[in-house]
């Protein structure tokens, strides 16, 4: 389809996460710079599988990237079909559209005193927060 054309040939540089969301960074080469995300929201019974490519299909594999290191693959399986992919420039590492989902509690990067300031000074329920 239009996605595997738009990823083929691709490199993953790296795999991420913020929130429910999971993102593959893509470049043009092994020493180029991501410039674009392939998003994955596993929704709620969504898995990412790495397999060798001679396994059988699970029963509800709806996307599946196939990997030139060496015979693996990677398998979108997800029986509720909830989940998804999107395909997204990145803005400062992260995919468009999920730039204002915060950085997870585990994230090396994320600050703990920044976060307390912030909700401490917004006068919003916390979940909005």
């Amino acid at each position: 389809g239009p996605l595997g054309h738009r990823l083929a040939g691709r490199t993953v540089t790296g795999a991420h996460r913020r929130g429910k969301y999971l993102w593959l960074a893509l470049a043009e080469g092994p020493d180029a710079v991501p410039d674009e995300g392939l998003i994955v929201h596993l929704g709620m019974s969504g898995q990412m599988l790495v397999t060798d490519p001679a396994d059988p299909l699970a029963k509800h594999t709806h996307g599946r990237l196939v990997f030139t290191d060496g015979g693996h693959e990677l398998r979108f399986v997800d029986q509720r079909t909830f989940g998804g992919f999107a395909l997204a420039d990145l803005v400062d590492g992260v995919p468009e559209g999920i730039t204002h989902i915060a950085l997870d509690p585990f994230d090396p990067d994320y600050d703990r005193d920044v976060v307390v300031r912030d909700i401490k000074r917004r006068r919003s329920g916390i979940k909005r927060v």
